[in-house]
């Protein structure tokens, strides 16, 4: 009997398609009046006047446990570069009331620019948090804003496009 529902299983797996493959969530930036980018007008508990942006995407792996993202600083001033400082994942605290929270996943510990990506990290300690998909949002901070200069609320959009890590898995990047 034990035989047979292994065989059973076995057989399903190859037959119906998906039944074998991980389950994936696609990441995007909420659209906000048509735009899926980062900007200091999302910030929170307050807005800024910063006219840089920033996209983001990321695929969760549930079996495998990691989140390959892809993002890019936009400058909103052709003579000069938006330099991040930090990048994260942030979850919503409801309890504050301010709609910020704790970063849970980190993206970029130094000083980076431009399109980072994509990049696998390891999200083994994060995966229930993230497989949640709610309230979480992208954030990135810079030294004229360190409390954050663009934000993006994420959401899940299982019609957006994979994005695909070749590289090795990491914690932190660059």
């Amino acid at each position: 009997m034990k035989t047979s529902l292994v065989i059973t299983t076995a057989i399903a797996a190859l037959l119906i398609p998906g039944a074998a493959s991980a389950k994936k969530h696609n990441f995007v930036i909420t659209a906000v009046e048509g735009s899926r980018e980062a900007t200091g007008a999302e910030e929170k508990p307050e807005d800024n006047n910063s006219t840089n942006k920033a996209t983001f995407a990321a695929t969760l792996d549930d079996d495998k446990k990691t989140l390959c993202v892809k993002y890019e600083l936009k400058s909103g001033d052709a003579a000069k570069p938006f330099e991040g400082t930090l990048a994260h994942i942030h979850k919503v605290y409801k309890e504050k009331g301010d709609g910020t929270g704790p970063a849970v996943v980190d993206l970029e510990t130094a000083k980076f620019t431009g399109a980072k990506g994509p990049k696998s990290i390891d999200v083994t300690d994060d995966l229930e948090t993230l497989t949640g998909g709610d309230d979480l949002y992208f954030n990135v901070h810079s030294e004229a804003f360190p409390d954050g200069e663009v934000r993006g609320t994420l959401e899940v959009d299982e019609a957006a496009e994979e994005v695909v890590c070749d590289e090795e898995i990491g914690r932190a990047s660059c």
